[in-house]
């Protein structure tokens, strides 16, 4: 398993890992608006509070974790981990720990 960090020329796999993760668990309908979230994460979020790394097997992407930085109202900045999303059919094999 190759780790590196996202690239946004990879932005439609990411999208698109995405929305099959959450549509086999949660749903299509939920799946995309997952994969909503995440198009718009990555559109709209500047790099330096972004920070996404992802997992591929055999040059298929099969994870991705993203941080974003956000600011509490007393001035201190924090990264949330949010999204993440591992293929389903390699789930159960500690991809998302090794991301996180």
């Amino acid at each position: 398993m190759k780790l590196s960090l996202f690239s946004e020329s990879r932005s439609q796999e990411v999208i698109d890992l995405f929305k099959s993760v959450f549509s086999a668990s949660d749903g299509e309908a939920e799946g995309q608006v997952i994969a909503d979230f995440v198009a718009n994460l990555i559109a709209t979020t500047k790099s330096l509070d972004l920070i996404c790394c992802i997992a591929e097997e055999n040059e298929i992407l099969v994870g991705c974790v993203c941080f974003s930085r956000f600011t509490v109202p007393n001035g201190q900045a924090a990264f949330i981990l949010s999204p993440v999303a591992v293929s389903t059919d390699v789930q159960g094999r500690g991809i998302g720990q090794k991301l996180i």
